[in-house]
């Protein structure tokens, strides 16, 4: 009689933890600094970054009188993202950061450098300066055109909380001497025009004296273009909205302020369709002498 042979049959779980590490930010180095629009007179519109991710971006610590570390955490390494901007014509540079909703970063260090021949130089730095716990760094006497590198880092961070208080924030540099644009520097804010029966029978003052590039590029269109000395010229717009009434037709008119330097203008009309504007016409110089009317019709 052949024996019964029994075999167990063992399975082996193995169990494996694949660990991602998360990319740090574009702009964890100065060589890689993200580029700030310098704004007139205030912070318009800021700029977000994030923290979250970032590394010692030279694996150690740049030294500066406002970043530091208390003694049981010595060797803590903070991690830190880089800006640049360029100093107007003004010699005054102002960056400041902001708290972003619902972000674990509560509290920001700005060192601001110049940088020569790769090594970079402090010329002033802040931590609590700004609103709340953010910092402000106000520059004054710089030579124009200059590029200055700002580096921000966790404050709770430098004082041993590590990764704990990382995560978005806000930041802006602007010209505290130049003075604002118009309200209606961009669509979000266009000034409302009342569409009027027949002809225009009460004109809407508008300025264009300290507009900006409302985008920092320019907006497509036929209607407008650059000479060959300055193609890539960046032009300052305002903006007005108006509602088409039941007729389907609309006409906009620019003309003439009496004293005014402004002697020529371009329109450009636009619908915007989830927060993406396309245009439907433009004219450079179809009104009075050389301004500008659109005709729109069905």
């Amino acid at each position: 009689m052949n024996p019964i042979r029994f075999f167990t049959t063992v399975i082996l779980f193995f169990s494996f933890s694949i660990l991602i590490a998360n990319d740090p930010p574009a702009n964890n180095t100065y060589q890689t600094a993200t580029t700030l629009t310098v704004q007139p007179g205030s912070c318009s519109t800021p700029t977000q970054g994030d923290l979250t991710y970032a590394t010692n971006s030279n694996n150690s610590d740049y030294s500066s009188s406002c970043l530091f570390t208390y003694a049981s955490y010595s060797e803590l390494a903070y991690a830190d993202v880089w800006y640049k901007a360029t100093v107007p014509s003004s010699g005054k540079l102002t960056i400041e950061t902001s708290a972003v909703s619902g972000s674990n970063l509560s509290e920001t260090a700005i060192v601001a450098y110049t940088l020569s021949e790769g090594v970079l130089i402090e010329i002033g730095c802040n931590d609590i300066g700004g609103a709340g716990y953010f910092s402000k760094v106000e520059l004054s006497g710089q030579a124009e055109n200059t590029e200055i590198y700002v580096m921000v880092v966790s404050v709770k961070q430098v004082e041993g909380y590590d990764g704990e208080y990382l995560g978005p924030f806000n930041i802006c540099a602007f010209d505290p001497d130049a003075p604002p644009p118009p309200a209606n520097n961009n669509y979000q804010t266009a000034t409302a025009l009342t569409v009027q029966p027949v002809s225009c029978s009460t004109q809407t003052q508008g300025d264009l004296t300290n507009a900006t590039n409302s985008n920092d590029s320019d907006y497509s269109s036929s209607c407008i273009w650059a000479y060959g000395n300055n193609p890539n010229i960046p032009y300052a717009d305002v903006w007005y909205k108006a509602t088409v009434p039941s007729s389907g037709k609309l006409t906009i008119e620019t003309s003439l302020v009496s004293g005014s330097v402004l002697d020529n203008t371009v329109i450009v009309a636009y619908t915007l369709s989830e927060g993406v504007l396309t245009e439907i016409d433009c004219n450079n110089e179809g009104g009075a002498v050389y301004f500008s009317k659109i005709e729109m019709s069905e």
